[in-house]
């Protein structure tokens, strides 16, 4: 069973061909079955290439492992918030990762 290990929102523009209108909001899940195989690299490469274009964009990381708070930085959820450009607090850390 594949692990959602980030579901990235945006609102794209129409001529992207992933949503139309400025209400739309996309949805793009990216799941995988294994560790360590590069999900939350993409997930925040992604979130970097909308971010620059502009774009308003959210993460959530529903499932994570082995965290450790002493590393919080160096977690799925810390490498998100840093492509987000977000504080590394202990709040941001539970609204992506409830």
């Amino acid at each position: 069973i594949p692990v959602v290990p980030a579901l990235v929102k945006a609102r794209l523009r129409g001529d992207t061909g992933l949503a139309t209108g400025t209400s739309d909001m996309a949805s793009i899940f990216i799941t995988a079955s294994g560790t360590d195989v590069g999900k939350t690299f993409l997930a925040a490469g992604l979130i970097r290439y909308l971010r620059a274009q502009g774009e308003p964009i959210d993460a959530v990381k529903p499932i994570i492992s082995g965290f450790d708070p002493a590393r919080a930085g160096e977690s799925d959820s810390g490498v998100l918030l840093r492509a987000l450009g977000l504080p590394l607090t202990d709040e941001e850390i539970e609204d992506i990762s409830p």
